[in-house]
């Protein structure tokens, strides 16, 4: 009697374990807000994301682990357009920026308090 109580206490304390944790856990990360800048973007999310970058001959794209809504824009540098889309996808949110020539570009994360900045920097060649 006295271990079939014990084992009843442990599956107990499991579950309400299990429970809390998932109340407890963070949910996404969400996109607040894109700004386009002189050259590049700036995106605000609630906290830092997962990021994956990818470089193709006029093309920068990012995959980035968080939610949000789509947004499109053009920027004008030095060296002519850049379009860029901000688009949710089943992986996650893909940032294109798309020029007709080769488009250098990086990314930089900066925690400012309660946000996380990401800014991409585009070189004009």
């Amino acid at each position: 009697m006295w271990p079939l109580f014990l084992l009843g206490l442990a599956v107990s304390g499991l579950l309400v374990g299990l429970m809390l944790g998932r109340l407890m856990a963070p949910g996404d990360v969400q996109l607040l807000a894109v700004q386009a800048t002189a050259n590049g973007l700036e995106l605000y999310f609630d906290r830092e994301p997962a990021m994956q970058a990818q470089d193709v001959e006029g093309a920068y794209a990012l995959l980035i682990q968080a939610q949000g809504a789509a947004e499109q824009g053009t920027l004008s540098l030095a060296g002519g357009d850049v379009k860029w889309r901000v688009m949710p996808s089943a992986q996650g949110l893909l940032v294109y920026l798309v020029a007709t020539r080769p488009l250098p570009a990086q990314w930089q994360g900066i925690e400012e308090g309660k946000t996380w900045r990401l800014v991409i920097s585009l070189a004009t060649e």
